[in-house]
């Protein structure tokens, strides 16, 4: 036997024991047979390698900023879904108070003539809605308040309340058209109480504040390259998009996406006539 030359990998028939590695070799020789010894060195192999490669290090531990950027676009959307659901509420009451008011006016108009007067109010009252909604909300937005409504829609009632029905149909007609104005009236009021605290501004508060942190923390664990930078722009633009989206909505009169108003025009068409 040639003692100057090198032993060779030995060849076993069992299963599983073939290696190329020197390492394997190695593991092989010191584990044998037993599955548990061959598993526990094999993770003190792979610590010893990660210990001495940060690398790896950062490859097999957690990444705590990817959790709470995953968990930042959770908040992100549930925030924007609520605030469009907001403004789809307030379209959806604007198009329920519009066929009220065509309910009104319907019931007004088999009532007879005498209730012309009150057909022209409820007109005059839902042109001011839409000069209010559509024209006049940019200017002054305090006038989307409560006492804003109360006192337009308080005409309307005094009129029918003045009227002197005869005839049975008369009477129907005029306690469907009070009806309708009382939950016409609901429906107004319900969109301006909903304008008054559109979001939880704590919430939005602490959202923002926690955006800062998370991108200074990735500011001070990433590498000044370009693609990091970019990285975070992008990130940065993404954050501050849905944080548009979220004020912007709240805001269903004024802001860049705004309620559509053709509920309020076909009604202002169709009625008094």
């Amino acid at each position: 036997m040639d003692v100057g030359k090198p032993s060779s990998v030995p060849y076993s028939d069992r299963p599983g024991v073939q290696t190329e590695a020197a390492g394997d070799v190695h593991l092989d020789s010191r584990c044998g047979r037993d599955p548990d010894v061959r598993e526990r060195a094999s993770r003190a192999l792979s610590s010893e390698a990660a210990a001495a490669d940060p690398s790896v290090r950062r490859l097999e531990g957690h990444d705590p900023c990817g959790h709470r950027s995953l968990l930042l676009a959770l908040v992100l959307g549930t925030l924007v879904g609520n605030t469009y659901a907001f403004f789809a509420m307030q379209k959806s009451e604007l198009e329920t108070m519009a066929s009220r008011a065509l309910l009104v006016d319907q019931a007004l108009a088999e009532y007879g003539p005498e209730a012309k007067p009150a057909r022209s109010l409820m007109k005059q009252a839902l042109t001011q809605s839409y000069d209010l909604f559509w024209r006049g909300a940019d200017a002054d937005p305090a006038q989307l308040k409560v006492e804003v409504a109360l006192d337009r829609w308080e005409p309307i009632a005094n009129a029918l309340g003045g009227l002197d029905p005869k005839a049975p149909a008369q009477k129907d007609a005029l306690a469907a058209a009070k009806a309708n104005l009382a939950l016409m009236e609901q429906t107004r009021l319900l969109m301006s109480l909903q304008l008054s605290s559109p979001v939880a501004w704590s919430l939005l508060t602490s959202v923002i504040l926690w955006s800062m942190f998370l991108f200074c923390g990735f500011g001070v664990l990433s590498g000044t390259n370009p693609t990091t930078i970019v990285a975070l722009a992008f990130g940065a633009i993404s954050v501050a998009s849905a944080m548009f989206l979220v004020l912007d909505l709240t805001q269903p009169y004024s802001g860049l996406f705004r309620v559509s108003p053709s509920a309020i025009q076909e009604t202002l068409e169709a009625i008094d006539k």
